[in-house]
């Protein structure tokens, strides 16, 4: 007998069985917590599972059964939990009334027995996605991937039978674009952060979802399909996702009005994507449960998309946005630097892990700031021991080394240790091209630092305290990827003229969208897909680097013809 209550569980199976997660939640009523016969009950239990020869009881057997904590109690908060087993994912609807639990794990026990032979052929030791359709093989740690993605067409058989997703989910939303528009903006919320490239693509064979062997392959099938059918009814499971290198997802089109909630601009709707989506890129679950990353057992709305622990664990695996700029090489170009330029998100992936970037400068003071980023919070695996304080700021000691075109240094800035910005002026001697190489400095910590990146070219007044970074633009583009039109978004501090100018990946400006703000407060403009000579460019990444009083901000995009 489970808790009535509350069910929480997560699970890593022994090497070489298939895993799975899965979102779990009932109605918390506070009256019946902690009563002591449940108590006994779950105790009782677990004696039973751990002595039990069944895979299922097994996988069960090495759960974490409990309670939220007591404030969630006491609001009578209620909460999707997670359950990890090593292949795919399941949540459910955190309304499932507590007397329908039973049918729930019964749900998953059976689902979990039919997928447990057919899924061998589909055991990966790796946590990340080590095979893509666009990529093949993708390296190793730290290394960015492309996936493409789809939905896959009413009739495709999933393992709930044919799925009926584009069918119910147009009776439920106002419209298929809403949908969709929805799920293009979960994955690009993982896209505008890792060094993952999302492509959603029309074409499907129709092949079955979920069965092991299917991977994506180009013109034929996405990476990661979506598909839908009846799981359980009304409430329950709302969906389960695949690990890699099976990103697939199944939802339950039962809940499509559930999904439909447009409250928070469907919150609900994408954080489960989002987090289901963690689990398809090889995350698996944190607590303590605090409502403050997404990769907890315990779903919530409290806020939308990746949060700081998310964010270190896809680029743990994929490196940032930026990503890959390993060489001088492979340097990030920002082109010719006049004034400030803030660049947010990034990452040391790993202890050997260098970030070079290009800029061309006039001669003059040249100042670059890099400011470890993260919070203190507590952290553990699920199921594993007590959380324990982390402080993500600290982790490693990021420093820099400003190079000429040729490689000869100009200075190495490392003075400041773990957890402090390290800051410095380098005298320019001429025109021309340069490299900033943010590195780790040796012996602090071979996990991901994330760090924001500050470049002040010498046109530019140096009035702002060194070592405070800009408060930035907040450039957006949405949508993202687009065909043909998306906007651009940022904030102006003032009144003045603003330039967007866009290069594609090999450094080459192929246009400059220019304007006038004409007061403080938010500016969009749009980008059509053309260059300055009117021409369509092709499909692929670009870079969109806002301009405004003195500030700079850069975001990637991709066009999709």
């Amino acid at each position: 007998m489970m808790h009535r209550n509350v069910f929480r569980n997560s699970v890593a199976l022994a090497a070489g069985v298939a895993a799975m997660a899965f979102l779990i939640s009932s109605v918390i009523q506070s009256t019946e917590v902690a009563q002591p016969t449940e108590a006994e009950q779950q105790v009782n239990e677990m004696r039973r599972l751990a002595l039990s020869t069944d895979p299922f009881d097994q996988v069960m057997g090495q759960a974490t059964f409990g309670v939220l904590e007591g404030k969630y109690l006491e609001e009578g908060i209620e909460l999707p939990a997670c359950l990890d087993l090593d292949l795919f994912s399941v949540i459910i609807d955190p309304n499932t009334p507590a007397e329908r639990m039973d049918d729930v794990v019964r749900w998953v026990e059976n689902f979990y027995q039919s997928q447990l032979e057919a899924q061998k052929v589909m055991y990966n030791d790796a946590t990340r996605w080590s095979l893509t359709a666009t990529d093949g093989g993708t390296g190793s740690t730290g290394d960015p991937i492309n996936l493409t993605w789809s939905v896959v067409a009413d009739g495709v058989i999933t393992p709930q039978g044919p799925s009926d997703l584009y069918a119910e989910f147009n009776a439920a939303f106002p419209s298929q674009n809403t949908w969709i528009n929805k799920m293009d903006n979960a994955f690009q919320r993982w896209d505008n952060v890792l060094g993952t490239n999302y492509t959603k693509v029309a074409y499907d064979d129709g092949v079955n979802q979920g069965t092991g062997g299917n991977n994506g392959i180009l013109g034929v099938r996405a990476d990661v399909r979506i598909g839908g059918g009846s799981i359980d009814g009304s409430s329950g499971v709302l969906a389960y996702n695949y690990y890699p290198n099976n990103g697939d997802m199944v939802m339950d089109t039962d809940d499509n009005f559930t999904y439909a909630n447009p409250g928070g601009n469907y919150t609900f709707f994408k954080n489960v994507l989002m987090h289901e989506h963690g689990h398809g890129m090889g995350l698996g679950h944190v607590q303590p449960t605090s409502q403050t990353k997404l990769m907890e057992p315990f779903a919530s709305s409290a806020f939308l998309g990746w949060q700081d622990d998310d964010l270190r664990g896809g680029q743990r695996f994929y490196g940032d946005h930026l990503e890959n700029n390993d060489t001088d090489g492979t340097a990030t170009d920002f082109g010719a630097l006049t004034d400030t330029l803030v660049v947010t998100e990034l990452s040391i992936d790993r202890g050997g892990d260098v970030d070079w970037y290009k800029v061309t400068l006039n001669a003059g003071p040249f100042d670059v700031t890099v400011t470890p980023v993260g919070s203190t919070y507590l952290l553990g695996d699920d199921g594993g021991p007590p959380p324990v304080s982390i402080s993500t700021d600290q982790i490693s000691d990021p420093d820099f080394e400003v190079l000429t075109s040729g490689l000869v240094s100009l200075g190495t800035f490392d003075a400041n240790g773990t957890g402090f910005a390290e800051t410095g002026t380098v005298a320019i001697p001429s025109n021309g091209d340069y490299f900033v190489r943010v590195y780790r400095k040796a012996g602090t910590g071979n996990n991901i630092q994330r760090y924001d990146l500050q470049l002040i070219g010498s046109d530019v007044s140096t009035d702002v305290a060194a070592g405070v970074p800009s408060a930035g633009m907040n450039l957006t583009v949405a949508p993202n990827p687009f065909n043909p039109l998306t906007k651009v978004r940022f904030n102006a501090p003032a009144a003045g003229a603003y330039s967007v100018e866009i290069y594609d990946v090999s450094g080459r400006l192929v246009r400059t969208l220019r304007g006038q703000a004409t007061q403080a407060g938010t500016v969009e403009t749009e980008w059509n897909g053309r260059d300055d000579a009117g021409n369509s460019v092709s499909s692929g990444v670009y870079l969109l680097r806002g301009n405004i009083a003195g500030q700079q901000e850069i975001r990637r995009a991709t066009l999709i013809r």
